[in-house]
């Protein structure tokens, strides 16, 4: 009995993630620079049907790469992308970024919600980067194919 009981839980459990999971799709790798800085952050952007999924990391060529992860959401509101982030450990990164560009502003937090830094969230193109060569790499796209890197504005009813 306990044997069926135990086997009904994790069908019903696959049966429930099944559909969770059958929605992620990568859409590819994509890198931005956090400008003022040299720290470049390319993320492999996965379609989750609700939101995209951000997997990557923050990256200084010869000084150090952290993991980072989070999420991108569309603001039919702003109409815009609100990018959110972690990287080593407690720095949370958030940024809105434009549609039609995908760029935008960043700031960080660190331990407290209050920003501590900020600047130019530049788009560099797909990734990832290859250490040092970050520069310039941003008019390898045309805006049309940015505007395509996570959908139009078009598809938000407005």
């Amino acid at each position: 009995m306990r044997k069926g009981f135990r086997m009904m839980v994790v069908l019903g459990l696959l049966f429930f993630l099944a559909p969770v999971t059958a929605h992620s799709e990568s859409i590819g790798v994509y890198c931005w620079q956090l400008a003022p800085y040299t720290d470049v952050v390319c993320f492999d952007v996965d379609n989750r049907g609700f939101a995209y999924a951000l997997t990557g990391w923050d990256h200084v060529p010869g000084e150090y790469k952290y993991c980072a992860y989070g999420a991108v959401l569309f603001d039919n509101y702003f109409n815009n992308y609100w990018f959110e982030w972690t990287a080593d450990v407690f720095a949370h990164f958030a940024a809105a970024v434009s549609t039609t560009t995908l760029e935008g502003n960043w700031i960080m937090t660190y331990t407290t919600p209050e920003p501590i830094d900020g600047g130019a969230l530049i788009f560099l193109g797909p990734g990832p980067q290859i250490p040092g060569t970050a520069d310039g790499i941003g008019a390898l796209m045309s805006l049309t194919s940015k505007r395509n890197l996570l959908g139009t504005a078009s598809s938000s009813g407005k």
